[in-house]
């Protein structure tokens, strides 16, 4: 299943990329502001607030602002289209300002069978299923966890080690249209008028230009 699953890497990073080394959690509340003692002076020294109480200047009156974040690090997986990921250099802005969105991989629960079925079966609308495929190093079935879509810098994703093929990558569409909408897309639908049933994947023949 892994190779059909999988499928070669382009020479640029795109949608549906495994990435090795991701970042991800979540912010707290109330925020916490950190900010260095002495830029001049070696890292690892700061002092740290939550933001209503930082002062001088107060909280995000520069932006940006640094903050505490829990997270953790593994194997991610890349969110945007090509073309958004793209767009950044065609707009000629410098690679420091380049980003994309990334969500982690995390292994299918060990033992909760009723769970991990229903995760392999698509059923979990924020999870989306990876399979097994060790040269890669996903060692185990996986799932893509959707609720923690986050923004990193481009640079941060350079250990690729694997890409979605188009056939699961037009499944990946599918499930991702279900968690964002809570809807499930039919394999085909029918005309109201003569009642001929069109397959759904002509209702949505591709990108055809972006508005910005």
């Amino acid at each position: 299943m892994g190779p059909v699953f999988f499928g070669p890497l382009s020479d640029k990073l795109s949608q549906g990329d495994v990435v090795t080394g991701i970042p991800w959690g979540l912010i707290d509340d109330p925020i916490t502001v950190c900010r260095p003692v002495d830029t001049s002076k070696a890292e690892g020294k700061a002092t740290y607030a939550t933001a209503a109480a930082t002062k001088s200047p107060t909280a995000f009156k520069k932006s940006p602002e640094s903050i505490f974040a829990a997270a953790h690090s593994g194997l991610g997986m890349v969110l945007w289209h090509d073309c958004q990921i793209d767009k950044f250099g065609s707009q000629q802005k410098p690679p420091t300002k380049w980003f994309a969105a990334v969500a982690p991989l995390l292994s299918v629960p060990q033992h909760d069978q009723k769970a991990a079925t229903a995760i392999r079966d698509g059923l979990r609308r924020a999870f989306f299923f990876v399979p097994a495929y060790p040269e890669i190093g996903v060692t185990v079935d996986s799932y893509v966890d959707l609720r923690h879509v986050w923004s990193v810098k481009q640079s941060i994703l350079s250990a690729r080690v694997g890409t979605l093929s188009q056939a699961a990558r037009d499944g990946f569409y599918r499930h991702l249209f279900g968690f964002l909408t809570q809807r499930t897309l039919l394999d085909e639908f029918k005309c109201p008028g003569c009642g001929h049933l069109t397959p759904m994947e002509q209702a949505f023949p591709g990108a055809v230009g972006d508005a910005e």
